[in-house]
């Protein structure tokens, strides 16, 4: 994942890309992505706050969203670092 959306990454920028999580290893798939899930445009200027790098990913001028999100699908919890460990 961390590869795909690095600066100056090789990879295409593909509309739908399937990519491995670095921390659950889990397949995630992204979606290229002009609107926020409200349905305003996404600008480089609203961006700041909500281009998490999660949920929302930016590779250069691009934007992408957790697909799951679309869908209204759970969220394993690992994608935010949580570990089933009761402290992290």
């Amino acid at each position: 994942t961390e590869d795909f959306f690095a600066q100056n990454s090789p990879y295409q920028n593909d509309d739908l890309v399937q990519l491995v999580d670095n921390l659950t290893k889990e397949n995630v798939n992204y979606k290229k992505v002009t609107t926020w899930l409200d349905g305003t445009l996404i600008h480089i200027s609203n961006e700041a706050n909500l281009i998490d790098g999660i949920i929302y990913r930016k590779k250069e001028s691009d934007y992408y969203v957790n697909t799951l999100i679309l869908s209204g699908s759970e969220l394993n919890a690992g994608i935010f670092g949580v570990y089933a460990d009761g402290v992290t």
